[in-house]
């Protein structure tokens, strides 16, 4: 397998809470559900849309803090109980072991109202062609049914077509739409006119 890691997710101008610095660890994540350490939905203009995202160096952080610039969205960072260590080998070998097993890493905390959203973006960089299994986790710890998921992602060379599958199968009852890799946020605003999110 080829690594698409070019992951997300700086620790500072996030706007909302940060797990801090990350630690090594050993443990692969496979625990599931989530944790009462909840970071905070950042409020936009626009009550009825949401964009939750994964980050690990700040690429897809600042994606997504274009979206909400842009639309006015509310905002949640999707953050891993455990914190993906550091050091890139070792971040690589625990996703790789995760997806492997299918594992449902656990989340900090929740969106305490996901019924106002009709729309969800949702954003991640692309590991092993595949979602990172936080964003899994956070897509099945609620009821989509009926709403419209919007995918963006970024990633150094894999494309986000191969990611959807994985986001369909866990976000069961949503409209998953096609989705956005994301090379440069100049290319946001286009895109969400094209898709009919901005005029």
């Amino acid at each position: 397998m080829v690594l698409g890691f070019s992951a997300c997710g700086s620790t500072s101008g996030s706007s909302s809470n940060s797990s801090g610095s990350s630690t090594a660890s050993n443990d692969s994540g496979n625990n599931t559900g989530t944790s009462g350490d909840t970071p905070t939905v950042t409020k936009g203009s626009n009550g009825k849309a949401l964009i939750a995202y994964f980050s690990k160096t700040g690429t897809t952080q600042r994606a997504a803090e274009e979206i909400q610039k842009l639309t006015g969205a509310d905002m949640f960072r999707i953050e891993p109980v455990q914190a993906y260590p550091e050091e890139y080998q070792r971040t690589t070998e625990i996703a790789r072991d995760e997806l492997n097993q299918n594992a449902r890493t656990q989340v900090k905390g929740k969106v305490d109202d996901m019924a106002q959203y009709d729309t969800i973006f949702v954003g991640y960089p692309i590991w092993w062609m595949e979602p990172p299994m936080p964003v899994l986790t956070f897509l099945e710890s609620y009821d989509l049914n009926g709403k419209t998921v919007i995918p963006f992602a970024t990633s150094a060379s894999s494309g986000i077509d191969g990611t959807l599958d994985m986001l369909r199968s866990s976000a069961k009852g949503a409209n998953v739409t096609e989705g956005l890799r994301v090379t440069s946020n100049d290319e946001i605003q286009p895109w969400l006119q094209k898709i009919g999110v901005l005029k």
